[in-house]
């Protein structure tokens, strides 16, 4: 057990019995008052809780944004997994996209290549219902 954790069952038993955070900093601050010298030296003893809240509250701000970064770096190399499956799989299935810049002429050359694939494609389709038939 850390030394952070030491108390941990002790508080959280506190912080039950009292109701909630506001009132177990109420009861604690309560019996420091009543049981110990800890408000003899006001600006002592603001210093102190004021120290450790800001140390605690750094703390938590670091860890969350380590946590988002880490979540952030799962995201990634789980989108960088997807992507590269999808390459793979696009490659296995001999099918590569290029991009490639061509003039209009040629562009309208292409179109129409790909027009008269697939009226072949169609005429081909037609073919066999139509020899089906008597």
């Amino acid at each position: 057990m850390s030394g952070e954790e030491k108390f941990d069952g002790l508080f959280m038993t506190a912080i039950q019995q009292s109701q909630g955070i506001d009132n177990f900093f109420a009861n604690l601050f309560s019996f420091m008052r009543r049981k110990t010298d800890f408000f003899t030296l006001s600006d002592k003893s603001r210093g102190i809780v004021l120290e450790a809240l800001d140390s605690n509250l750094q703390q938590f701000c670091d860890d969350k944004k380590r946590e988002a970064a880490l979540k952030a770096k799962q995201e990634q190399e789980k989108k960088d997994r997807e992507a590269a499956k999808l390459a793979d799989s696009t490659k296995k299935a001999g099918k590569t996209t290029t991009i490639e810049e061509v003039s209009d002429e040629e562009a309208q050359r292409i179109i129409e290549e790909e027009n008269i694939k697939k009226q072949e494609r169609e005429k081909d389709e037609d073919e066999p219902a139509s020899s089906e038939s008597p």
